[in-house]
């Protein structure tokens, strides 16, 4: 199952971006986390600022990681259904 997450990871981000481009709840969270973080940011001297960034990275590879495991969850959820579905029909 992961081999086939992989294969299609290309055209999951793309539609995601897809998504989230068009999703106007997505997109009012989205300003709002930039000038909350804007706001923030011109409060940080640099040695601040560096390492506020550095903990951004490492929050949004932990949510990029969460996310992947979700979505694959779901598929691997989908794919047993369809499964008891097809048998039992």
């Amino acid at each position: 199952m992961e081999e086939i997450l992989e294969l299609l990871a290309p055209y999951i981000a793309d539609r995601m971006g897809q998504i989230y481009k068009q999703n106007t709840e997505y997109q009012n969270a989205l300003v709002n986390e930039n000038e909350l973080f804007e706001k923030l940011n011109s409060k940080l001297d640099d040695g601040q600022a560096a390492l506020l960034d550095e903990y951004f990275s490492a929050a949004n590879m932990t949510s990029a990681v969460r996310e992947k495991l979700t979505y694959q969850q779901g598929m691997e959820d989908l794919l047993k259904v369809l499964s008891v579905l097809t048998r039992n029909g």
